[in-house]
Parts: C-alpha cells; structure tokens; sequence
C-alpha cells in the first residue's frame, strides 16, 4: 500500500513530483544524485489514452532531458536537446 507520508510518494496518477532541495547520502530515489540537476518525476497511466507532453523553449547553451522509463526501469524514450536537435536535422 502506498504511504502518502513517504518522501518518495509522488502523489498518485498523473502528478509530476519537482524536488528543489539539495541531495544527500540520504537520498536513494536517484541512484547518483547531482546537486546542479533538478529532478522530477511522474507515474502516468497510459492504457486509456495518451499524455501530451509540452516543453518551454530552452536556451541553445542550455543542456536538458526528460528520461522516459517503464515500470521495469527500461528506458524507451528521451526528449531533450540531443533527441530534438537530432530530429530536427533528420527532417
């Protein structure tokens, strides 16, 4: 059962969870933490119907990357600035 006490808890379908704070030894939801990257995540429930994601435009000199991963921690999609500068010059 999941507790909604838990830092861990993302809050159910559906939410995006931001953490803000800096890591620590303590931290274990990241397996390599870095305390210049801001983390997010989300559990979304797809059988129903897709999810659209959006993302605000990015300065060129600026690095980032949203890490698509099932619930067997395969990933199976990215979207950020390699995956988009890489489409982009395909197209």
């Amino acid at each position: 059962m999941a507790d909604p006490n838990a830092r861990e808890y993302v809050g159910g379908f559906g939410k995006f969870r931001h953490y803000s704070e800096p890591s620590t030894p303590a931290n274990h939801d990241v397996v390599t933490p870095n305390n210049d990257t801001p983390y997010s995540w989300a559990w979304l429930d797809l059988r129903a119907e897709p999810w659209v994601l959006s993302v605000p435009a990015v300065p060129k000199d600026r690095y980032y990357v949203m890490q698509l991963v099932d619930l067997f921690t395969h990933n199976f999609a990215y979207v950020g600035v390699r995956a988009t500068v890489l489409r982009r010059a395909i197209t």
